[in-house]
């Protein structure tokens, strides 16, 4: 049954060779695109679908607004967790997870094995039973209910025991607190928001923290929710549960009542949000959430445009290059062959065309997976036989872009009339309407590749921008040495030590370095109402911070070692100055209101101009820079600022001078100009993805292009004949000829401007700081994509019309 369906488009693909080729080609080069990108996209959506309580378990958030300024936030107080418990009976389990150092990695060690880049959490005994992860030996129920203890994964456990059992072994961090092994766990998965190599038990990292706090805001609570129990009627009872915990504290701290606190519209509240949502949650609850769904939904559009492009290329061919079939199709028409029967024959060519093109395209994607999952930092693999889905998936879906790419031409070409076609008075070629439908899709090619031309280099004009930003400081050169604490009483003296270096201009020890987490605490201004609280970013430094970074400041000076009572002096930046008193910022005192540990009441020494120490998504926060005399036991970090000359040789010796001075501890930096570029590595991944689908689309787009040209001009032989006989030069008949095909292009280039510079501003209106979008880059890509569709049809053009009169004319 299926041979005469099969067997003559078989014998028609094989003596159009040119034609199928470039049909394959561009279809197995859309697929294998489409399909690496439609594997990113899965993945990101399907990401914490192995809890089998997903339906249930939901993130605590804050929702606030205060002084006009509204965020969202899923960093709660510890007390949170026992009150939900204790007064909300639709909720199973509480549990508390806090992450160590999120932006770093820890190591431990057991005995004198030390394992690098250990992904460490804390967490409550019942995270076990929210979070589904499966326990290879001990007891989710006994895991983790004494201070001390850890479990840690199953890749874990053979870094540090190899194959001997684990458990009530003794691990430790290089500061020598240890944690029993209570429990091993499969790794993690890796579309999981959680990911871990060990988890501490909460009570031991609450150790010496204030657990009772409602202002202190550093953990993140997630609850499991009973069955059946209403997301919204909880959070319709939270404005009253905020109200009963939180305007005591207020009452304590701040001399006033809940309300005259948050008046002007402020507000301050807590909302359940369910898990399965925050992965890609538009409100950032998650690390880059709202960048990450922004890039599954660009590059998910992307894919289905590639595949789309590549389908388009066969209709578009397989429409033109049926006026060659007429004849064919008039003779089955005249056997008796009905509409569907012609219909099914077009389709079914197509179908052969896609399962080919699926298989070359699977090559492709095997071939340029490695390189994919390393721009994605991802590791993803097809497992074609282990997962009964795939084979069978790519099976259809080969299938169905068949039938909706061969449709098309197959009614096209079977509603042709018998008699005509016997006649020749039919053509797809003179055919107005099939024209325009060919010409629509052509110039909706070449309009997807222009937006994504357009977009990306916006996107890459962006991430120039923020990379050549004065960010406010020196960023260049300026090393940043992590594990400080493995120096412990020897800090001066390795300072002392390495200044001697003439290679090192300046070294200070801090909490934290700009791009890594500040802290946000309470401060108050001596003499203003309680109620003035200004949640400010803290930054712990020695007095030579403005000389190890470079900062400059604009009014007062700069905290020195010579002045004792400069312990008691701080720095503030630009933003914080003009908030608190324009007139006279030097003579503010601060008090800590935080609960974070400053007692004492600090002045304002001097002002340094603003820089960004973090995101350039957000805008300058306001600062205040602590010295840390009596401080330093929470100064983990070293900013050395380097000289220009013999970098290498610079860092070697103070890695040496380092592991002289410590013991056990790893010799870990960074360099601060590489920090800032990680703030925006979604916007440098975006960047390549998109380049290498330009290049994939326009390369679909110009492969159907040269096919439809040849097919055109070759149509058009005896014209050029003709024109030639009558005296027309090979330039006039080129130009004549590039200019059919350019006009398309230029109705692409009106029709893609507008589309384009929409999501372009969309894009930008992101960050805090942007360049405008450029003008320019539209005429930019305009000349390029016509040059790239002249560049398509010359090498036709000039054959057809360099031939000589006679043989044109002759021609058929």
């Amino acid at each position: 049954m299926y041979k005469k369906y099969l067997l003559p488009s078989v014998r028609f693909l094989s003596r159009k060779i040119g034609y199928s080729i470039i049909n394959i080609t561009g279809l197995s080069v859309g697929i294998a695109i489409g399909v690496l990108l439609f594997i990113y996209v899965y993945d990101e959506l399907t990401f914490n679908q192995f809890n089998e309580k997903l339906d249930r378990i939901h993130l605590v958030c804050i929702d606030s607004k205060f002084e006009g300024a509204h965020e969202k936030s899923s960093q709660t107080s510890p007390p949170m967790a026992e009150a939900l418990i204790k007064e909300y009976p639709e909720i199973e389990k509480v549990a508390r997870v806090f992450p160590f150092w999120e932006n770093e990695n820890v190591f431990l060690r057991f005995k004198d094995n030390i394992v690098p880049n250990l992904k460490v959490l804390a967490a409550d005994s019942s995270f076990f039973d929210i979070f589904t992860f499966h326990f290879i030996k001990g007891y989710s129920s006994l895991a983790l209910n004494r201070p001390n203890t850890v479990v840690i994964t199953e890749s874990t456990a053979k870094k540090f025991f190899g194959d001997k059992n684990p458990i009530g072994e003794v691990i430790s961090f290089l500061y020598n607190r240890d944690y029993e092994v209570t429990g091993v766990v499969e790794d993690c998965p890796k579309n999981s928001d959680i990911y871990f190599d060990v988890v501490l038990s909460a009570t031991s990292f609450y150790a010496g923290r204030d657990r009772t706090s409602w202002l202190s805001t550093y953990i993140t609570t997630y609850a499991l929710l009973k069955p059946n129990a209403d997301r919204n009627t909880l959070n319709d009872k939270m404005p009253a549960f905020v109200r009963n915990h939180c305007e005591p504290v207020v009452k304590e701290y701040f001399k006033v009542s809940f309300d005259e606190y948050f008046k002007n519209g402020d507000y301050y509240n807590f909302f359940f949000e369910p898990y399965n949502n925050v992965h890609l949650s538009k409100d950032g609850l998650s690390d880059n959430s709202d960048k990450k769904r922004m890039l599954v939904l660009v590059l998910g559009v992307v894919g289905l445009l590639v595949l789309a492009l590549a389908s388009i290329n066969y209709i578009n061919l397989a429409t033109a290059m049926s006026s060659t079939r007429f004849k064919e199709i008039g003779v089955k028409k005249t056997f008796g062959a009905s509409k569907s029967f012609l219909t099914k024959q077009f389709v079914g060519e197509a179908i052969i065309i896609c399962l080919l093109s699926m298989a070359l395209g699977m090559l492709l994607v095997e071939i340029l997976l490695p390189t994919f999952n390393n721009l994605m930092e991802k590791s993803y693999e097809i497992n074609y036989l282990t997962n009964p889905l795939i084979l069978p998936g790519l099976f259809m879906f080969a299938i169905i872009l068949g039938i909706l790419s061969g449709l098309y031409p197959g009614l096209v070409m079977s509603s042709q009339k018998t008699i005509s076609i016997l006649k020749d008075k039919q053509s797809i070629s003179s055919n107005n309407r099939s024209n325009w439908f060919r010409n629509a899709l052509v110039i909706f090619q070449f309009t997807v590749c222009i937006v994504i031309m357009i977009v990306t280099i916006t996107i890459n004009r962006q991430i120039r921008y923020m990379q050549d930003k004065n960010m406010g400081l020196d960023k260049e050169q300026v090393l940043v040495l992590d594990m400080i604490e493995g120096l412990k009483d020897k800090k001066d003296l390795f300072k002392e030590t390495i200044l001697r270096n003439p290679s090192i201009k300046s070294l200070s020890y801090v909490n934290t370095t700009p791009t890594r987490d500040f802290a946000f605490n309470g401060h108050h201004v001596i003499g203003s109402p309680l109620t003035e609280n200004l949640m400010v970013a803290s930054f712990v430094a020695d007095y030579d911070i403005v000389k190890s970074l470079g900062l400059k400041v604009v009014k007062g000076r700069e905290l020195s070692v010579a002045n004792a009572d400069d312990q008691y002096g701080v720095l503030i930046n630009e933003t914080l100055a003009n908030k608190i008193s324009k007139e006279d910022p030097l003579s503010i005192k601060f008090d800590d209101n935080s609960g974070a540990g400053l007692k004492a009441i600090y002045s304002v020494r001097g002002i340094v101009k603003d820089f960004n120490f973090s995101s350039l998504n957000e805008k300058i926060k306001d600062l205040i820079i602590y010295p840390s005399k009596g401080l330093e036991d929470r100064c983990n970090y070293a900013i050395i600022k380097l000289s220009t000359q013999n970098i290498a040789e610079t860092v070697n010796s103070i890695e040496n001078l380092y592991k002289k001075n410590t013991v056990n501890y790893p010799f870990k930096y960074t360099f601060l100009d590489d920090d800032y570029n990680k703030l925006f590595k979604q916007e440098i991944r975006a960047r390549k993805l998109l380049s290498i689908c330009i290049a994939i689309a326009i390369f679909i787009a110009t492969l159907g292009l040269l096919g439809l040209a040849s097919f055109i001009i070759k149509k058009k032989t005896k014209e050029i004949g003709i024109r030639k006989a009558l005296g027309a030069t090979i330039m006039s008949i080129e130009v004549k000829l590039i200019m059919q095909f350019s006009k398309w292009i230029i109705i692409s280039n009106l029709i893609a401007w507008p589309i384009a510079y929409y999501f372009s501003n969309k894009w930008l209106d992101g960050f805090a700081y942007r360049t405008n979008f450029n003008w320019l880059t539209l005429f930019i890509v305009a000349i390029c994509s016509l040059g790239i569709a002249m560049l398509t049809v010359a090498y036709h053009t000039y054959m057809a019309a360099s031939k000589k009169p006679i043989e044109t004319l002759r021609y058929e």
